[in-house]
């Protein structure tokens, strides 16, 4: 009998992809959405930092939703869960504990879009056991 997977979840839920493939019904349409969504990382990241490096607690609290909203959307598990920490922090009031946060969620956030513009399963999420 195989152990279940233990360990840090999956970068991509190919389940919640696999739905939102179903939803659209259309692959130019989920292709885009895919393509969307990693062209606008950059953005998104950026001005979360910014905001935060500024003390703009109303945007970094909009990039913070829009990055979490998108990317729980989107199956992105471990990066919609680092921006929900964020946004924890933000919503505390407490920016220098969000900043801390910000180069784990760009790592993560540059290792998602890559696993998302390869457009396949990663090595190592194959099996049952390692599925979000």
């Amino acid at each position: 009998m195989r152990k279940p997977h233990i360990g840090k979840p999956p970068l991509v839920s190919w389940t919640v992809q696999s739905t939102l493939r179903d939803d659209v019904a259309d692959p130019a349409g989920y292709t885009s959405f895919i393509r969307t969504y990693t062209e606008m990382w950059p953005g998104r990241y950026g001005r979360l930092a910014h905001s935060i490096r500024v003390n703009d607690w109303d945007q970094a609290m909009d990039a913070a939703l829009s990055l979490r909203s998108s990317s729980e959307m989107l199956g992105a598990v471990n990066l919609a869960r680092l921006a929900l920490a964020v946004e924890q922090a933000i919503r505390s009031r407490r920016l220098h504990a969000a900043g801390m946060l910000l180069p784990g969620l760009k790592s993560c956030g540059e290792d998602t879009m890559s696993v998302l513009l390869r457009g396949s399963k990663p090595a190592g999420q194959q099996h049952a056991g390692n599925r979000a």
